[in-house]
């Protein structure tokens, strides 16, 4: 092999080492999804139970949403794909102010986990983390 070739070749390794080069989008089994969500407050006099839900997930739609998240009061980013992983950010905006969040997931899958940081800002200060954990559990109803 060539010297150019090689060294052409290795860059497109490390690219995809990079990025991924899956190009179909995350490793997801599309269908219906069980998310669980925990909520880490600091300052809140108690902790928040766990929360689960159910939505319909697909290579296309890629991103869990629950409650006021999911309704018009809320604006989505583009979700950002990287192998595996999917990235995006939410603002929603409320008579009460308005809520930012970021975040991450890692889909393994008929599994995935990853975070949600969020900040609020207006009648109430409050900024915080969900860890949130989703299972495949068939087919989309």
């Amino acid at each position: 092999m060539n010297k150019k070739l090689s060294v052409v070749m290795a860059g497109i390794v490390l690219a995809c080492g990079l990025v991924g080069c899956s190009g179909g989008g995350p490793d997801l089994e599309e269908g219906m999804w069980e998310i669980t969500t925990e909520v880490d407050m600091p300052g809140m006099p108690m902790k928040i139970p766990a929360m689960v839900y159910r939505q319909c997930l697909t290579k296309e739609d890629v991103v869990p949403k629950q409650g006021p998240a999911n309704q018009e009061i809320c604006t989505y980013s583009s979700p950002k794909t990287r192998g595996n992983r999917v990235s995006w950010s939410v603002e929603c905006q409320s008579p009460g102010g308005k809520t930012t969040s970021e975040g991450e997931i890692t889909y393994r899958g008929k599994s995935f986990d990853g975070t949600l940081t969020m900040s609020m800002s207006g009648v109430i200060e409050m900024s915080g983390t969900n860890k949130m954990s989703g299972r495949w559990i068939g087919e989309c109803q």
